[in-house]
């Protein structure tokens, strides 16, 4: 089995060697490396050539943030961000995540004074689930890096076909790559404030229906539909009136297009333009592939916490009454450890279809947030549209999941918070969903809580006995009492 080769990037060796041992817990990985500041980890990648990289955001010496920039620029791999922030996190991780990154930790979260299993497990798992996007990382470099050597190589094109009279013999050699790019060659002027083609090469527009004969001797708006040849006329214009090569890129029938013009001048006078198109499409599908992930859940399909806020604070801005409802899936790690992975994936995709189906309420949206954990954010007009709701979720989740030979049964516990009588903030009705959630779990699971006070007082009151019991052994406050127990029938200790 291959295993994964992970540099941990971190200034602080507690938390390097932190992160190691998360990492042992996992025979798929081995950490190869660690590095202090961004500018030691760029050094490190060219030199340990990691599968995986963990990035500290605040660090001296070029900060995360700077140096995922570079790694992504000059040596891109599969990073995960982790950070000590707590305020400004939310933005930090959106611009780690534009930048590059393929996942975001809070260190707080993670490495909570009492070990959590379920966040460490679900860590690895993204960090896996990281290394499956590693496939899309390559490609969008080698896209994007593409469709730029595309732009270079096309001009280049252009200038050899330019000089195509004098230099005949690099006629078929033109051609040829032409058709290796899977391109068009066109040429056209201008003539009665119209521009007519005179060349049309290529069978890039074949399967539109535009063939040569079809198109030699025609005008722009003959050959396009309006809107297209309304959005070429300008650039076709740009080219001929300020003779200078122009590119440009359109959108037809769900093919993307990349066209580059130079135009042509015999003695001083503009006599025609070239036009080199070619087909850019697979570069485009891989970017709006990559855009999707950035904001979806891989796994599942859902939408994943960086649509979430944006939700709930659009849903406030249009003042509109909506609830927070915070599923997890009771014993899913059982499950999950005692059938393998790949039965608990298909576990989640399952759920996850079931609840995006719903069809009590139809305006819901639903994100996973978690391992197990799901969130569900509904518009309502009532409570007791909003319990039922709750109810055809507990009885869905409820119904046998049938995987090979295993009937598989799993229950949920809900928790809900309600916009505006719960609270008016987003982080808050998504942690007041979570404490009901919690609460239900703590009751035995399968049903649902409304958040209210008297939970929030058990659960902050819990907390602080935790808080207190933990401070009290520090400071070593327990004392040992003994306490004789006497049977009174016959006077004995």
């Amino acid at each position: 089995m291959r295993k994964y080769r992970v540099l941990i990037v971190d200034d602080a060796i507690v938390m390097r060697n932190r992160i190691a041992n998360l990492f042992e817990q996992d025979e798929q990985f081995t950490v190869v490396g660690f590095a202090v500041n961004g500018a030691n980890a760029l050094d490190k990648i060219v030199e340990l050539q990691p599968d995986l990289v963990t990035l500290d955001v605040e660090m001296p010496e070029l900060d995360g943030l700077v140096a995922l920039r570079q790694i992504m620029t000059f040596h891109p791999v599969p990073v995960i961000m982790l950070s000590s922030c707590t305020e400004e996190c939310s933005n930090v991780a959106l611009q780690a995540l534009e930048l590059g990154a393929l996942d975001f930790f809070q260190k707080e979260t993670l490495f909570q004074r009492t070990q959590n299993a379920l966040m460490e497990e679900e860590f690895l798992l993204r960090c896996k689930t990281a290394m499956r996007k590693k496939l899309f990382l390559r490609n969008e470099t080698s896209m994007l890096g593409k469709e730029q050597s595309i732009k270079i190589h096309l001009e280049m094109l252009t200038f050899l076909l330019k000089m195509e009279e004098d230099m005949l013999h690099f006629h078929d050699e033109l051609q040829d790559q032409i058709k290796q790019q899977n391109g068009l060659l066109v040429k056209f002027h201008k003539e009665d404030h119209k521009f007519i083609y005179t060349t049309w090469q290529g069978s890039l527009f074949n399967r539109l229906g535009i063939k040569e004969n079809l198109a030699v001797g025609k005008d722009l708006f003959t050959i396009f539909p309006k809107d297209k040849a309304d959005l070429m006329a300008p650039y076709y214009q740009a080219a001929w009136d300020n003779e200078e090569v122009i590119n440009f890129e359109t959108e037809w029938h769900g093919y993307y297009y990349l066209t580059v013009l130079r135009p042509i001048k015999r003695d001083g006078v503009m006599t025609e333009v070239i036009s080199l198109t070619v087909d850019i499409t697979e570069s485009r599908s891989m970017e709006e592939r990559i855009r999707f992930l950035i904001h979806h859940d891989p796994l599942t399909g859902l939408p994943n916490r960086h649509g979430l806020s944006k939700w709930i604070e659009d849903a406030i801005a249009q003042q509109e009454r909506f609830a927070v409802v915070f599923v997890n899936l009771d014993h899913f790690k059982l499950a999950n450890e005692t059938l393998g992975h790949d039965t608990g994936d298909r576990i989640l995709q399952v759920m996850a279809r079931r609840l995006k189906n719903s069809t009590m309420i139809k305006d819901l949206s639903v994100f996973r947030v978690g391992s197990d954990e799901f969130i569900g954010l509904v518009k309502h007009h009532s409570l007791a549209e909003l319990e039922g709701f709750a109810h055809t979720i507990v009885q869905t989740i409820n119904q046998p999941i049938h995987i090979q030979d295993h009937e598989i049964y799993m229950s949920p516990s809900i928790g809900i918070s309600q916009y505006p009588q719960d609270d008016i903030d987003p982080d808050n009705l998504i942690r007041f969903a979570d404490i009901a959630m919690e609460y239900a779990k703590e009751l035995g699971g399968n049903q649902v809580q409304y958040f209210n006070s008297q939970i929030y007082a058990k659960i902050e009151r819990r907390i602080k006995i935790e808080k207190h019991l933990r401070k009290a052994l520090e400071k070593n406050e327990f004392i040992l009492v003994y306490q004789p127990q006497v049977n009174l029938l016959v006077n004995h200790l």
